[in-house]
């Protein structure tokens, strides 16, 4: 406890009252004080829930590191903080004002704030919900423990998804680091799926940037009107490619590259540069 009294002295408990006040009302109101602030300035504790008509409930506030009271009541605009002062009669029969009453209504003063400002956080149960749910969500990105496979006992941390990140690496935001992954280098994802034998386990490779059609894959050719040929441009008639004059529909030799090689073809899809980055913390 932030403070408390010793009271197991055999010579009593002298007792100084200014002191002994002052000691006591800050051994209660700064921890108070400070379990409050976690609803934020101008946030609200308790209380203050609608009651019909425009008006609401009385309430505790958190404002400007103190705790206040709420008096319900109509709506308005605006509110402010009100000060009460009560009398004491000291010995010898002095009065004098010893005690303050600090509460907030619904009003116009010098000092004022809007009513709109105030904020309602969740309970602290939802909070730490909130908080809980938050971790769920985050977990694949900011890594998780799982047995290692190659140390029986021993638990390593694998990230179970990554960011792309579009700009200079230069650029990486603080926590994140660029995946140095040999399988991921120059690949797309693609979606499992369990019908294809191509994509029916994670973590699966195939495909390639290029592609040679085999001889299965390909095949040219151009017919030529009945009866005709073609003609090498010689005075000896010899035919191209072989084919005769005759009365049956014939076709030219199967063309291609001139050299007779086979070159592979482009098989990229559009795409764009990016990277992977995964939060290290």
């Amino acid at each position: 406890m932030y403070k408390r009294f010793l009271t197991n002295e055999p010579a009593g408990f002298p007792l100084e009252l200014d002191k002994f006040l002052k000691w006591q009302q800050e051994s209660y109101s700064n921890p108070i004080d400070a379990l409050a602030a976690m609803v934020g300035n101008m946030g609200i504790i308790t209380g203050m829930l609608p009651a019909g008509n425009n008006t609401i409930t009385s309430g505790w506030i958190f404002l400007n590191g103190e705790i206040l009271f709420f008096e319900g009541g109509s709506v308005d605009v605006n509110f402010y903080i009100a000060e009460t002062k009560e009398t004491l009669v000291y010995q010898g029969g002095v009065i004098k004002e010893v005690l303050i009453t600090k509460k907030c209504l619904f009003g116009v003063s010098d000092v004022q704030y809007a009513y709109a400002n105030l904020k309602r956080p969740g309970t602290l149960i939802s909070l730490v919900v909130r908080i809980e749910l938050a971790e769920k969500m985050l977990r694949p990105l900011v890594g998780y423990q799982i047995p290692d496979p190659n140390l029986p006992g021993q638990q390593i941390t694998v990230h179970g998804s990554w960011l792309f990140w579009g700009r200079p690496a230069i650029e990486i935001p603080a926590g994140w680091v660029a995946v140095d992954d040999a399988e991921w280098k120059g690949r797309v994802p693609v979606v499992i799926d369990e019908l294809q034998n191509e994509f029916n386990l994670i973590g699966k490779i195939g495909g390639a940037k290029t592609h040679t059609l085999s001889e299965n894959e390909f095949t040219h050719r151009h017919s030529l009107i009945p009866g005709g040929y073609l003609n090498k441009g010689g005075q000896d008639g010899n035919n191209v490619l072989g084919i005769e004059a005759g009365s049956q529909n014939r076709n030219t030799g199967y063309v291609g590259n001139s050299n007779g090689v086979i070159n592979p073809h482009n098989n990229l899809q559009p795409y764009r540069v990016v990277m992977f980055i995964k939060f290290i913390g």
